[in-house]
């Protein structure tokens, strides 16, 4: 009798936010098609394809007056924007993420980034990190839809956590990408004080640049956002120097 599977779907809570995400593990319960099983990623054109109808109804651009204080008290901006499709397929070439990556995206949204990295290539995981419940639950949504199309690697993990950048932990990144177009200065530094302590080699892309000096700018980018079509995208590397420093 041949191997059998079983989709499992974890719903996990923390203390100080949410965590919500999708992986499969073998069972002898039910077959999972030998053609979903062996997924690594989809042709972009058709990521494109299935992500435009798991977000139809979907948006990030509304949330309430009453979360939009809640997230500017603690220290966040509310205002919202997203990269486009093409935009970040073009980030996303540049970066080259491989299987030993894991993506993060600080400040996520609904998610649409999340899933297209996941989507398109073969990163190990891919995390959105979003402090706006109402924008965590919409990607949570879209996660949900995208597992019911079987677009699920039994080897890979897409993942969205409820939680403040700044407290939250993202030390296992080696990609990490951030819309900070509208962040304070005072929320950049923070955010640099826990990207300094990442892996050496990690790539960061930011839309806002770093005033610290303690991440090396390899490149800047100019890419279309839903705001602009002309945006500055600001490439990071995180060296050893920058470890050293903070000893």
């Amino acid at each position: 009798m041949s191997k059998k599977a079983l989709l499992v779907i974890f719903a996990l809570f923390v203390v100080g936010g949410s965590i919500f995400y999708f992986n499969k593990k073998s069972t002898n319960s039910c077959a999972i098609p030998k053609e979903v099983q062996l997924i690594k990623k989809i042709p972009v054109a058709e990521a494109r394809e299935k992500l435009d109808k798991v977000y139809e109804g979907i948006s990030g651009f509304g949330i309430s007056d009453k979360e939009v204080k809640f997230i500017k008290k603690a220290g966040g901006a509310a205002t919202y924007g997203e990269i486009k499709f093409e935009s970040a397929q073009k980030l996303l070439d540049y970066l080259k993420p491989t299987k030993d990556d894991v993506f993060y995206d600080l400040g996520s949204g609904v998610g649409k980034f999340v899933l297209q990295a996941y989507l398109t290539t073969d990163v190990k995981k891919s995390v959105g990190i979003e402090l706006s419940g109402t924008r965590y639950e919409l990607a949570v949504k879209a996660l949900k839809a995208t597992a019911e199309n079987d677009l699920f690697d039994p080897n890979r993990e897409a993942k969205f956590l409820n939680e403040n950048i700044i407290t939250a932990d993202f030390s296992d990144a080696t990609i990490v990408f951030t819309c900070s177009t509208c962040y304070s200065e005072e929320l950049m530094e923070k955010i640099a004080e826990k990207l300094i302590k990442l892996k050496p080699g990690t790539k960061i892309a930011s839309l806002k640049e770093f005033k610290s000096g303690r991440l090396k700018k390899i490149e800047t980018l100019k890419l279309p956002m839903t705001w602009s079509e002309e945006s500055s995208v600001y490439i990071y590397i995180v060296e050893e120097e920058a470890q050293k420093a903070k000893a």
